[in-house]
């Protein structure tokens, strides 16, 4: 699993005023370095969000959900960004 640029809408994003939706990372690759440094911070997230209050202290919802696969792409030389 690697991110790109760190966007962090894909870890964390609220769905509505009261309800964050989390990523939950795969245990199969905890072989790559990045994707257990990944998961670590993506585990801290988690329970910093689930200690976390509105402003009226009432607590938020959480919902874990997979983290998408990467997507990769090649760009080629016939390609109109390329150069």
């Amino acid at each position: 699993m690697v991110i790109t640029k760190g966007l962090i809408d894909k870890l964390t994003c609220f769905v509505n005023h009261s309800t964050i939706l989390l990523a939950l990372t795969n245990n199969t690759e905890f072989e790559d370095p990045i994707a257990f440094e990944n998961h670590k911070r993506i585990e801290g997230n988690h329970q910093l969000s689930s200690a976390a209050t509105d402003q009226y202290n009432n607590p938020f919802t959480s919902i874990r959900r997979p983290l998408l696969g990467a997507a990769f792409s090649m760009i080629k030389p016939s390609d109109y960004v390329y150069n």
